[in-house]
């Protein structure tokens, strides 16, 4: 507790938290929480923020404290946000060690010649073959360093705003790269990527306008979600087979 908040301004205090306060419940064990803080706006110089304590058994307090974290400048309402997405993670692959890679295929939809499929054998170096197991001719420094955007991959968020008939669409739709990853536990997960409309402003008289949105793309993950992710990381995912030919 930095200080409690002055008389004279806690009525006011009061009447923003009830308008825009998170309630936060911290649970110690059992189905009935310890206490509960109602988590305010911050102070006018931003290195406090306001909040209301209430214990089950005795009640909630009838004024609001200006609280913070010993050696931390800044607010803390940032720290509780409502939205479950912002806690989920947006992490799709985590292979910091690529030894915990077992094999990726990666499909080009409709253009089975840039299709391939690397075998990354606990010990030794990788292989590459298409997607029926014949082996192709392989440059190794390639091949490996085709695996690298696998260590840590995120979509950048969740796509929540698509109209359920454009969601429908672009499901039913043939996507453009199908990416299958199979780690050495064998756990398998695949993820589906779309190219974007591009929706930019239009070319100079001599530039031509681009097809697809340079920057991003559709991806399904888990399942269930259509999230965005960086094409600055699923063009490296997705170069044709005969990019890691010598």
């Amino acid at each position: 507790m930095k200080s409690p908040v002055p008389k004279s301004g806690e009525e006011m205090v009061l009447r923003t938290m009830a308008g825009a306060a998170q309630k936060v419940e911290i649970y110690e064990g059992g189905d009935k929480p310890s206490r509960i803080w109602l988590i305010g706006h911050a102070t006018k110089d931003h290195f406090g923020t306001y909040m209301v304590l209430e214990k089950p058994d005795e009640g909630r307090s009838s004024a609001p404290f200006i609280m913070g974290i010993g050696g931390f400048t800044g607010v803390l309402n940032t720290r509780f946000p409502a939205t479950v997405d912002n806690w989920r993670s947006s992490r799709v692959y985590n292979f910091h060690d690529l030894h915990d890679l077992a094999s990726v295929e990666v499909e080009h939809v409709g253009r089975p010649l840039a299709s391939y499929r690397v075998e990354n054998p606990a010990s030794g170096a990788p292989k590459l073959t298409d997607l029926k197991g014949r082996p192709l001719p392989m440059d190794t420094v390639l091949v490996q360093a085709s695996l690298l955007p696998y260590r840590i991959f995120d979509y950048e968020y969740i796509e929540r705003l698509m109209k359920r008939s454009s969601r429908d669409s672009l499901l039913a739709a043939t996507p453009n790269f199908i990416i299958r990853t199979k780690a050495r536990e064998g756990t398998e997960k695949t993820m589906k990527l779309w190219y974007m409309a591009y929706n930019g402003d239009e070319g100079g008289f001599d530039t031509p306008r681009p097809i697809h949105d340079p920057m991003r793309m559709f991806a399904f993950v888990e399942d269930s979600l259509i999230v965005i992710v960086q094409r600055q990381y699923t063009d490296l995912m997705t170069q044709p087979a005969m990019a890691l030919m010598p």
